[in-house]
C-alpha cells in the first residue's frame, strides 16, 4: 500500500494552498541568501510574519485549544521545509515556552507567552558551561536570593545558540551547591 499520498479534505487542501502562498511570499530568495550568508538560519521578518498570521500560535497550541490538527501541523512542517525557511529558533523557543507555561509563575507566563506566540519574543537555553558542557550535574553557575527576593547569578555560560536573537534565556543554575547533583 502506498502511503506517500494523503487525500486531503477540501478544507485541508485550502489550508495547504494558503500556507504555501504565505510562505512563498515571505521566504524569498533574498531571505534564504541572507540566512546562508549570516549562518543564522533565522530571519526576524519571517518569524514575525508567521507570528502575526497566527502560524506560531497554531503550531504551539493543542488542537483542542485552537492549534493545528495533525494533518495541518504536518502540512505546515512540510511547507516550512519545502521553502527552506530560516526559522531554527522556533524549536527551542516553543520548548522553553511550554516549560514557562507549566512551571513558571503566572506573571511570567503572562509576560512571555503572548510575545512568543506573536513572534516578538524568542527564548534560548543557557546550559553549557566552560568546564562541564551541558551536564546539569556539573553546573557551577550559582543563583542566590538577595534580601529583596531577586536572584543574583554568578557563573559562566557558553555556546548559547541563538542568544543574539533571544529576549530571554532559560538559565540552568545551581541554587544549592550542597544538594544532590542528580
Amino acid at each position: 500500500m502506498d502511503f506517500s499520498q494523503v487525500a486531503l479534505s477540501p478544507e485541508d487542501k485550502a489550508f495547504l494552498d494558503q500556507t504555501r502562498a504565505f510562505i512563498t511570499g515571505h521566504v524569498t530568495d533574498d531571505v534564504r541568501r541572507r540566512a546562508r550568508e549570516s549562518g543564522e538560519n533565522f530571519d526576524e521578518q519571517v518569524h514575525a510574519a508567521l507570528g502575526e498570521a497566527g502560524y506560531l500560535a497554531a503550531d504551539w497550541k493543542l488542537e483542542s485549544d485552537g492549534g493545528f490538527s495533525p494533518v495541518r501541523g504536518r502540512i505546515f512542517e512540510l511547507e516550512i521545509a519545502r521553502a527552506h525557511t530560516p526559522w531554527y529558533h522556533w524549536g527551542t523557543t516553543s520548548a522553553v515556552a511550554r516549560l514557562v507555561e507549566q512551571f513558571g509563575a503566572p506573571e511570567l507566563a503572562g509576560l512571555v507567552l503572548p510575545g512568543v506566540l506573536s513572534g516578538d519574543i524568542r527564548l534560548c537555553l543557557g546550559y553549557t558551561e566552560p568546564e562541564g558542557g551541558s551536564d546539569v550535574a556539573t553546573c557551577k553557575t550559582r543563583a542566590v536570593r538577595d534580601g529583596s527576593g531577586a536572584w543574583i547569578i554568578n557563573g559562566s555560560k557558553m555556546f548559547t545558540s541563538k542568544a543574539q536573537n533571544a529576549k530571554y534565556v532559560f538559565l540552568l543554575t545551581n541554587t544549592d551547591p550542597e544538594g544532590p547533583k542528580r
